[in-house]
């Protein structure tokens, strides 16, 4: 079975989306086989031998038996590779520039499934939240040689994409236009990254409430098991870890150095913190 792609909304994450990709729809085809509850059987070898986010004009991902071909068993991060049969390649003029639309009130996506805009939203917004986290972890823990040194890695990959968000002058401007925040507020001024962890927030569907709003601070509550437990496959802690990393390091090219982001735990909640901290080892 072959599936091709003309448009990924994912291209420009890299190797590790394909490889991760590919590797959950290995999941559904062990479902689909009626095995145990998550009982691996691997009968099918399945190949993104083609990725947009490779460098490829689309994304091409080929099913084959291994009973069939005599194919080996696939690890986590061994599905970029070629398919044994020949596959068939559509013509540019006939390739597609939007892999999802509205029709007939429904929204249709890259794999043919029908859903309402309403339904497709919500089931993005919940699953969305947790797999921007959690397919790198998986690519960084197969990096690390122990706890430390994963969490270690993994603070410094998150904090580092979070400066990167906004360290030229336009992203910042272009935020604050979008948020639409008056010039009384300056720009070194914590509601700036306030207002922009809150906008994250509710678009991704999580309740929350702000504890504080000012120029001395920020403050937003959540309840611990919406932030972090909304999707079974997703790790928990790892969750919080990097989004706290990833908030503080834009915060400092966002707002200041001078400001920070972190997470505290309050009974079932978290209250995440935009203030004024000193980290003689800050990332």
């Amino acid at each position: 079975m072959e599936k091709e792609l003309d448009s990924c909304p994912w291209d420009i994450v890299g190797s590790e989306m394909c490889n991760m990709t590919t590797a959950m729809f290995t999941a559904n085809f062990d479902i689909a086989a009626g095995g145990e509850h998550g009982e691996i059987t691997n009968d099918v070898a399945l190949n993104m031998c083609e990725a947009r986010g490779c460098g490829n004009p689309h994304c091409r991902v080929v099913a084959e038996r291994r009973d069939t071909f005599g194919l080996e068993k696939q690890g986590w991060l061994d599905h970029r590779g070629q398919a044994f049969l020949p596959v068939h390649d559509t013509p540019p003029e006939r390739r597609v520039k939007h892999a999802q639309g509205l029709r007939n009130g429904q929204y249709t996506n890259a794999f043919g499934e029908e859903q309402s805009l309403e339904w497709q939203y919500n089931w993005v917004a919940q699953m969305g939240w947790v797999w921007s986290i959690s397919f790198p972890l998986i690519a960084i823990r197969d990096m690390a040689d122990d706890d430390d040194e994963f969490e270690r890695i993994l603070k410094i990959v998150f904090a580092t994409a979070g400066k990167n968000a906004f360290i030229d002058p336009f992203a910042r401007e272009g935020l604050r236009n979008w948020l639409d925040i008056p010039r009384e507020i300056g720009d070194n001024d914590p509601r700036v990254m306030g207002a922009y962890i809150q906008a994250i927030l509710g678009c991704q569907l999580v309740p929350h409430e702000l504890e504080a709003f000012d120029a001395y601070g920020v403050e937003i509550r959540v309840d611990q098991d919406t932030f972090t437990g909304r999707f079974e496959m997703a790790p928990l802690d790892e969750i919080t870890i990097g989004y706290e990393a990833q908030w503080n390091g834009a915060c400092h090219t966002l707002v200041s150095p001078e400001w920070s982001v972190w997470i505290d735990e309050d009974d079932d909640d978290f209250i995440i913190n935009v203030g004024r901290k000193v980290d003689d080892r800050a990332l």
